[in-house]
């Protein structure tokens, strides 16, 4: 069986660019099937998401090309693709779907994020979702997201798949030092360590942290946060203006990117990780946060 995935993989690199890669560099799909990729993606780093449109749109025109090709040459059995649920880049994703479509060929979406059931209301993307979702079958994180594409897909059509990330031994998290007399006992308590680790994008909460944070602060509550994350459609120096306008410097540091075993050291480090996101379903992040045994302070 022939598949065509057209989904997003790293560059440039967040959740679900990371299972797209995963999918890519699967030997069990690679050995299963014949498989052809294209990188849904048209930006080459998050900070230029919602920039550098010129780019964008030859990159665009590129990704029309290649799906073009793969219909005419490739010929595939079913097309698996990652779209976006709202905005613009659903309008983008949903031209590239209408063209597979005029192909006749089976077609699964693979949801990293809700916001359907938001603009459903609306004449034109009603008409859209309608398009898009006739006949398709639909791969979501979880039950719970059902209602965001019930009006459109049955639930016969739905399927349920959580994420996963790969299983990477941890040390343990227990503080304990080593006394002259070679006993072991618990370190003395410190203000609790706290982190968060994403791109530095507001509908990642990344403004209501600060805020929240403050509110501790005012409480009297010792603390230190973590913030470790790229730029997105915030920069770092917007990042530590809020933070010293909010009165917090010496509280929450920005640290810019961290991967590999710095990331790892950040997790071992901290107490309670914070992931307080707008839009998010089932983040990477938080199974990462998981496997490093941390409390989770997060959004629904």
């Amino acid at each position: 069986m022939k598949i065509l995935f057209i989904l997003h993989y790293p560059p440039p690199v967040h959740g679900s660019s990371l299972v797209g890669g995963f999918i890519k560099e699967s030997r069990l799909i690679n050995e299963s099937f014949d498989c052809r990729y294209i990188n849904l993606g048209t930006s080459a780093t998050v900070e230029e998401i919602g920039k550098n449109l010129a780019g964008k749109f030859l990159r665009y025109l590129k990704l029309i090309w290649q799906v073009k090709k793969a219909m005419l040459f490739f010929r595939p059995d079913i097309c698996y693709l990652t779209i976006s649920s709202k905005g613009a880049g659903f309008y983008k994703d949903a031209l590239i779907v209408l063209f597979v479509r005029l192909f006749g060929i089976k077609r699964i979406f693979h949801f990293h994020n809700k916001g359907v059931r938001i603009n459903q209301g609306k004449v034109f993307d009603n008409l859209l979702y309608r398009l898009i979702f006739k006949n398709a079958d639909v791969i979501l994180l979880s039950k719970y997201l059902y209602p965001d594409v019930q009006k459109y897909v049955p639930e016969s059509r739905i399927h349920y798949c959580p994420n996963g990330i790969p299983d990477v031994q941890v040390e343990s998290r227990k503080s304990k030092v080593e006394s002259k007399s070679g006993e072991h006992f618990l370190a003395p308590p410190v203000a609790p360590q706290i982190l968060f680790l994403s791109h530095l994008i507001e509908s990642k909460g990344v403004f209501m942290l600060v805020e929240a944070l403050n509110i501790i602060k005012e409480r009297g509550l010792s603390f230190h946060c973590t913030m470790i994350g790229g730029e997105g459609d915030v920069t770092e120096d917007q990042m530590r203006k809020k933070i010293e306008k909010s009165g917090l410097i010496g509280y929450i540091d920005v640290a810019g990117k961290k991967y590999g075993e710095e990331k790892q050291k950040a997790f071992r480090r901290a107490d309670i990780f914070v992931h307080p996101t707008f839009n998010d379903c089932l983040p990477l992040v938080l199974l990462e946060a998981m496997q490093n045994s941390l409390p989770i302070v997060s959004t629904p």
